[in-house]
């Protein structure tokens, strides 16, 4: 997204990730599945996790990343499993034990260093506000999932919430006061790269293994992803000369071992599942 927006506009990179996404999974579908699982009653169902975990996160997130860099708004989707167990308890009638309370408790409080630490660094509030947002987007979409599809085909769920994301994004791309793309960069074969492997891979190919996660494991051990994203993207911030400072580590560590923590036990026990087999 960092380097697509060196051409692109936000709604931009939105539209073509999902438009892309999309095509590619739909040819796989083709191939694959011999039936559609869903019905025009679905469709609302359908619309909550193309709009909150979709349309919504991917058109803050390059906004966001064009303005303060990868490294910092990479780290913040370290967020999503204590944000995930904050959201199960409405959408899953999941209640929380002490583990996860502690859990919760302690990655609330180094998001609140990390945020404190990043408005001293001249981020608004707005901007850190919206950084926030985006984790708690992705897993009340992926909570709702787990809840509302749990026997329905990754393939086709992944096909069907990548194009209600691109029907939605497609006509806000030319409404919108946002720039398309700039004619003028002199980086538009990098940018348009980025753009055509964000739409196949990182979000085609990733939405697909996301959901058969969710469907397989749960929203909360789907979400543990997140814990590679932070570093990731603290080595490509380095790597482009982006500075992070010695408290946000701290905090995104401390975030990290919060969800660890939370999750030992269930790990500990899916090894001693897999040992029997």
């Amino acid at each position: 997204m960092k380097k697509a927006s060196l051409a692109y506009g936000p709604l931009m990179i939105s539209f073509s990730r999902v438009a892309l996404g999309a095509i590619v999974l739909w040819i796989v579908f083709a191939v694959r599945e011999k039936s559609w699982p869903f019905s025009w009653r679905d469709l609302w169902k359908l619309s909550i996790p193309a709009l909150v975990g979709a349309v919504l996160p991917y058109s803050i997130l390059p906004w966001l990343i064009e303005r303060h860099g990868s490294g910092l708004i990479g780290m913040m989707i370290g967020l999503v499993p204590i944000m995930t167990i904050i959201v199960s308890i409405p959408i899953l009638n999941i209640r929380p034990g002490r583990r996860p309370l502690i859990g919760v408790a302690g990655g609330l409080g180094f998001l609140v260093l990390l945020m404190n630490e990043s408005l001293r660094n001249e981020i608004s509030v707005l901007d850190m506000g919206l950084a926030v947002v985006v984790p708690l987007f992705y897993a009340t979409a992926n909570t709702w999932i787990k809840r509302t599809f749990p026997e329905k085909s990754p393939l086709a769920l992944s096909c069907a919430v990548l194009t209600i994301s691109g029907m939605v994004l497609l006509p806000l791309v030319f409404i919108l006061p946002w720039p398309i793309f700039r004619p003028d960069s002199p980086h538009m074969a990098l940018a348009t790269a980025a753009l055509v492997t964000n739409g196949i891979l990182a979000t085609g190919a990733a939405t697909l293994g996301f959901y058969i996660l969710i469907k397989e494991r749960g929203p909360l051990f789907a979400g543990l992803i997140a814990y590679m994203i932070p570093f990731g993207a603290i080595i490509w911030g380095w790597i482009d000369g982006e500075s992070v400072t010695p408290i946000q580590l701290i905090s995104i560590v401390g975030i990290l071992s919060m969800v660890a923590y939370v999750e030992w036990e269930n790990y500990l026990r899916m090894l001693r599942a897999q040992s029997r087999k």
